[in-house]
């Protein structure tokens, strides 16, 4: 009798824990054509969203999403056009994959202008250059340990 309730306990606990490792969860996994560019993919019917940087190869990888959809996946990247994938639907416990092309966008030259401003200085300032703190005899090389020395008649 105790070997038949042992049998019966050995199959609930393997069968329990069978259940309780299927996964409920969907991914997407994919491929851009450039590296650096941003994945957002957006949840439509909740508005929820997971964004995430292709790697270096260009390769790129999102877990955890919801299964179903619609979801709407959009890569950009500064100086390329972006593009747009919509009503993505993912299935239960498999990873979908897409591969993106992004071209080259309509960018030719960024021209950057600066001017000087006025400088307005309030208080008795002081200049620190990272030689004078480099220049100061200490263990830390901190600009505390400068301003102790510097400073060490004031206090």
């Amino acid at each position: 009798m105790n070997k038949w309730y042992l049998s019966l306990l050995t199959v609930f606990f393997i069968s329990g824990s069978v259940y309780a490792a299927n996964e409920t969860t969907s991914s997407i996994r994919g491929d851009v054509n450039v590296s650096g560019a941003t994945i957002q993919i957006t949840h439509t019917p909740t508005g929820s969203s997971k964004t995430v940087v292709s790697g270096g190869d260009g390769t790129f990888s999102v877990a955890n999403l919801r299964p179903g959809g619609p979801y709407v996946i959009k890569v950009s990247k500064t100086g390329y056009s972006p593009e747009m994938l919509s009503n993505v639907f993912l299935n239960v416990s498999q990873t979908s994959n897409i591969d993106v092309n992004l071209s080259g966008g309509s960018m030719d030259e960024v021209v950057v202008t600066g001017s000087k401003t006025s400088f307005t200085k309030f208080g008795s300032g002081l200049a620190i250059s990272a030689a004078d703190i480099e220049g100061t005899p200490s263990i830390e090389r901190s600009i505390s340990e400068y301003v102790k020395k510097r400073f060490k008649n004031l206090c």
